[in-house]
């Protein structure tokens, strides 16, 4: 005889039958509304982000539109419809974007905003837009996120954590750019939006985004468009053309131009591409206090993974030395790197370390597999094959390098609250694990008169003068500098301390490092001296290097 319990057709079994049929029902109702919540909203630059920003989303039902004001109260905000939408994909991996141009928008002020359908609105959300006139600033610039999600999820929440003004993404977001390979990475971004109690409401900040074409990209160049928003030239079509462009960030305090190295597969597009940057560089880009270029492929690569040098790009930096590029962000080796001011061998396929030139930043670690830093070079100020992303800081006349690495205890790095960063624009986290680039944690860059990068100025020593009361920690650096005249027969350097254990470094031309110095006195104690015989008239670079902490150093130089 058939069991009728089985069926479910009386006692606990109906009763589960009967709560399963009202749930399906439920859920009839329930998943229109609960699909109707918008996602992957992100704020794109692709014009002076004073006045203009891009803002990206997704919602699945039809009325999507913006709203958005300048106080919490949404009873005043103003309501934007879409601009256009964009696809990437087919079927149900596909993404579809609407994007909402935002125009006349008034600079250094605070917007807020929610992403709507024809249902609801999304969560809560509040971007800022940059200065007119130069101020001090944060951004992070970094790249190559593809295969390990855990890494870049990681690398995300650092961000939240640092509160920048804009993060510069150089490429290869993915491995293959496919729409479900960017959905997850969209939705990994917003670990990125740290989240404020604001009037009383829970809010969340977007920093604003900038991305460029990476090699895995590079069959589909258009998602930084058709995902992104880059419409450049705005003639209502995603084209290679809108793939690069340049940005005037806080009025003319810097110029960023975001290039696109896979291009050089396209001859005469790449032709084309060089032939613009050369004209902005020349127009808008002549009056920028600092230009500053970023882009997927270096010139030099740091990795014997890749090949030697890129022909095309190497050819960019030539031009990039003769229109005064200051900072160019590289990605795609895998590896870090941050180097001197250098500028393009006359002869070969390399750099020359100068007082002044172009400083290259990368090379893309924010979560792609790490590959050996395998070719040191003298104009290095630091290579390795670490997890990690750089952070860049306007202060005043000045630019400051940190290298962050991500693949630590977040739990052990605080985060800068929405106070602090109102209070300063330079604030970092508390614990934040930055790498010393030899033996500083600072890498303090500014311009020369003719408006090249060089590094920050020393302390000056006076021939014959000492200078008391230095302290530095273990692997604590401090560098000071002495200019020598001509006609000297010998400089001498001489360090005196009574505890623990300094070490001295000299190099002329640049700050020497622990690995690439002229001439080195390293003993046991803190009384080091280095004696150089009819020294070249110039400038010559100390280094006081911690080997353990010391405390009431003395340092004399003396040209005889």
């Amino acid at each position: 005889m058939m069991n009728k319990r089985k069926l479910g057709l009386h006692g606990w079994g109906r009763h589960t039958f009967l709560v399963s049929i009202m749930m399906m029902a439920w859920m009839m109702v329930a998943v229109p509304y609960a699909a109707a919540q918008t996602k992957f909203v992100r704020v794109m630059w692709n014009d002076s982000p004073d006045q203009n920003v891009v803002e990206g989303f997704t919602a699945t039902n039809g009325g999507a539109y913006l709203k958005y004001g300048t106080s919490t109260n949404a009873a005043g905000w103003s309501r934007a419809d879409v601009t256009r939408t964009e696809t990437l994909g087919e079927s149900e991996t596909k993404i579809v974007s609407q994007f909402v141009q935002l125009s006349n928008l008034s600079p250094n002020t605070r917007y807020y905003m929610q992403a709507c359908d024809s249902i609801q609105c999304g969560t809560r959300y509040w971007f800022k837009t940059m200065g007119s006139a130069p101020q001090d600033m944060t951004f992070i610039a970094g790249g190559d996120s593809r295969t390990n999600r855990s890494v870049l999820q990681t690398a995300n929440k650092m961000v939240a954590k640092i509160r920048p003004d804009f993060v510069y993404f150089g490429g290869d977001l993915t491995d293959n750019a496919a729409s479900n390979e960017l959905a997850l990475w969209l939705q990994d971004w917003e670990l990125s939006y740290p989240t404020d109690s604001i009037d009383g409401m829970t809010w969340k900040y977007i920093p604003g985004l900038v991305v460029a074409v990476g090699n895995h990209e590079d069959y589909r160049m258009d998602f930084v468009c058709t995902v992104f928003g880059a419409e450049k030239n705005n003639d209502g079509r995603c084209t290679n053309r809108d793939t690069y462009g340049a940005i005037s960030i806080n009025g003319s305090q810097m110029r960023l131009y975001n290039l696109n190295s896979q291009l050089r597969s396209l001859a005469a597009e790449h032709q084309e591409q060089t032939d613009w940057m050369i004209q902005d560089l020349k127009g808008p880009g002549k009056t920028a206090q600092w230009r500053i270029a970023g882009y997927h492929v270096p010139a030099l690569p740091r990795t014997s993974y890749k090949q030697e040098y890129t022909p095309e790009m190497l050819a960019w930096n030539r031009l990039f030395f003769e229109h005064k590029v200051n900072v160019a962000f590289e990605s795609d080796a895998h590896v870090m790197k941050v180097t001197a001011p250098v500028k393009p061998s006359d002869t070969l396929n390399d750099y020359d370390v100068i007082s002044s030139g172009t400083v290259y930043i990368g090379e893309g670690a924010w979560g792609a597999p790490l590959r050996d830093a395998d070719r040191p070079a003298a104009w290095l100020k630091d290579l390795a094959s670490d997890y990690n992303f750089h952070v860049l800081q306007f202060k005043a006349s000045k630019l400051e390098v940190r290298t962050v690495l991500f693949n630590v205890d977040l739990s052990k790095v605080g985060s800068v609250t929405l106070a602090q960063r109102q209070a300063s624009a330079s604030a970092l986290p508390s614990g934040l694990p930055i790498r010393k680039m030899g033996t500083q944690e600072v890498y303090s860059l500014v311009r020369d008169t003719d408006l090249r990068t060089k590094e920050a100025p020393l302390a000056s020593l006076v021939s014959g003068t000492p200078i008391s009361g230095i302290s530095v920690a273990k692997d604590e650096g401090k560098y000071f500098e002495i200019s020598v005249p001509a006609g000297k027969t010998s400089l001498e350097l001489k360090l005196s301390g009574a505890n623990g254990d300094a070490d001295l470094y000299v190099s002329a031309a640049v700050n020497p490092t622990l690995f690439n110095y002229d001439f080195r006195s390293a003993g046991y104690t803190s009384n080091e001296a280095i004696v150089i015989n009819t020294p070249v008239a110039g400038k010559y670079y100390i280094l006081v290097h911690g080997y353990d902490p010391t405390t009431a150093l003395s340092l004399t130089a003396t040209a005889k």
